[in-house]
């Protein structure tokens, strides 16, 4: 077994014994790893004491032909964000950011760009002010590097211009409005103007301060009920930051 070494953010970690810990590992370049390590929970070992979720670091590990977990070697913490350990809101965002990201990514299909943004996202969260922000463009990174971006560009022509557009699921792009009578749940998703400016914001990098918090919040729940669609259920999570 050839040792590999990659940057990873802990998604979750489940005791396996007394002494050591099976873990779910987001990692720059190899992209999703589980992995069990054991003694992690020893005093003196190799793990600096264990995996504790949402923490970035340096993981060592071995692939083994003959079982699905790695064979974690050695984990050195580098980075503890302090923001979902002191708000609720934070906290909340966080854990569903984990969930998120475990349901996209996949075994040896790295995402560097996608790695790098969850670290600026857990660094954001220290201030409650700007999880809201941070959470839309974490989401969006997810759709954007797991190829799922919804095609918010053309718009149908329209004999007025209307405050109100339609979000098609299953094209996964910009319809006509449904009108007021359509079922929620329906084939076509109402979505404001306003909505869709702020993620065409997000996919040009450009920064939201004149959107305000309701209109990012609805942007938020869009991408998250669009994830949803996507893996085709609901996360755990998705209640508790969404309502």
């Amino acid at each position: 077994m050839t040792a590999l070494a990659d940057r990873a953010l802990v998604l979750r970690a489940w005791d396996f014994s007394e002494t050591s810990q099976t873990v779910s590992l987001f990692t720059r370049h190899h992209g999703a790893l589980r992995g069990l390590a054991k003694g992690a929970r020893r005093e003196k070992s190799t793990f600096g004491g264990g995996f504790e979720p949402l923490t970035i670091g340096e993981v060592s590990f071995r692939l083994r032909a003959t079982s699905e977990l790695a064979l974690l070697t050695e984990w050195k913490v580098t980075d503890i964000f302090w923001g979902p350990r002191t708000s609720l809101t934070a906290h909340r965002a966080a854990w569903y950011a984990a969930e998120l990201l475990g349901a996209f990514i996949t075994d040896r299909d790295p995402h560097p760009h996608l790695f790098d943004a969850a670290d600026v996202f857990l660094r954001q969260l220290d201030r409650a002010e700007s999880v809201p922000e941070a959470l839309a463009r974490l989401q969006w990174a997810v759709l954007l590097e797991t190829g799922h971006r919804p095609r918010i560009e053309a718009e149908a022509p329209a004999a007025q211009p209307s405050d109100v557009l339609g979000f098609d699921p299953e094209a996964g792009a910009l319809a006509p409005d449904p009108g007021p009578r359509a079922p929620a749940e329906g084939p076509v998703w109402r979505i404001r103007r306003e909505t869709i400016e702020i993620l065409r914001s997000l996919d040009a990098a450009l920064p939201l301060d004149r959107a305000t918090p309701p209109a990012v919040s609805r942007a938020n729940r869009f991408l998250a009920t669009w994830c949803r669609y996507l893996l085709g259920t609901e996360l755990q999570t998705f209640r508790i930051v969404f309502g």
